[in-house]
């Protein structure tokens, strides 16, 4: 119970709470602060005197999995000497930074903002919901979220503010449809009757044998073939940065040049953070 309820965010962290998060590590901290983000200490809207730079992200700039001091805006702040203010709150997305700061940041006083987008995210500014599981029954159910769409004339328009508190089931009749393009499920789409493929022929009574002869027998080996497989068929996990036309870049496209905007003159630094698919199996980065 560390995240709650905001009617124009959708979720912030639970204020001035210190809490232990059991973790496969064993545990790491979380500390907020009064505004009700992981904080050792207050955001105040003047500057101290040293140099200040403003974090906004999801889960990986928030700091799942490790210690306010362990994030890298704070080692940033500490290598730099700068003042950190960190905006990240897990499950958000870009449409959610945006209202972040307009709800929270637009008067505090800084050098410098670092929007941190998850290059995932493109689907999640899609989105009305976002799924979770209900801590109390173990069910799958869609959590409402703030969200934009674009009006004819290219500006966003803002929708589920105050933001809704039904929670409906995932797989109920209620529930929205989820809004994936179809271009993302195509490629997946080929990329599962690959490894269907590979299944049948590994458990084939003639040929498993001989697959299983030549199959990787390392991490590293198996990481190597996948990525192979994954550059032979051309795979790009989130095709709407490869079209102009798409929702998800027209709409991201929308939301960073509007961030911008409200917050000039400060200077902002974009940094996107790669999923797996970038990191590891070395695709094209589509989304530069």
């Amino acid at each position: 119970m560390v995240l709650s309820y905001h009617p124009k965010v959708g979720h912030l962290w639970v204020p001035n709470q210190y809490a232990r998060i059991p973790h496969e590590r064993g545990a790491y901290v979380v500390r907020t602060n009064a505004q009700g983000f992981r904080s050792d200490w207050d955001f105040a809207e003047k500057k101290s005197g040293r140099p200040r730079i403003l974090f906004f992200g999801d889960s990986l700039t928030a700091g799942d999995g490790c210690s306010n001091h362990e994030r890298f805006s704070d080692i940033v702040g500490e290598k730099l000497g700068a003042e950190t203010y960190n905006f990240g709150v897990s499950g958000s997305g870009p449409d959610q930074h945006l209202l972040i700061y307009r709800e929270f940041a637009r008067k505090i006083e800084a050098d410098l903002i670092v929007l941190c987008v998850f290059v995932e995210n493109i689907e999640r500014v899609k989105a009305s919901f976002r799924p979770t599981i209900e801590r109390s029954t173990g069910l799958k159910r869609l959590v409402p979220k703030p969200y934009f769409t674009l009006a004819e004339d290219g500006r966003l328009e803002l929708h589920h503010v105050p933001v809704p508190r039904e929670r409906p089931e995932e797989l109920s009749s209620e529930a929205p449809k989820a809004d994936i393009g179809a271009g993302r499920n195509e490629q997946h789409r080929r990329l599962n009757r690959i490894l269907h493929i590979t299944d049948k022929l590994h458990s084939h009574r003639h040929l498993g044998p001989l697959m299983r002869m030549f199959s990787p027998k390392t991490i590293e080996d198996h990481t190597l073939l996948r990525s192979k497989l994954l550059k032979a068929i051309g795979f790009q996990p989130y095709p709407d940065y490869s079209d102009p036309g798409s929702k998800g870049r027209r709409l991201l496209k929308a939301i960073i040049t509007d961030f911008i905007s409200e917050s000039a003159p400060v200077p902002v630094m974009i940094v996107p953070i790669p999923t797996v698919y970038y990191y590891l199996d070395e695709l094209r980065p589509a989304y530069d």
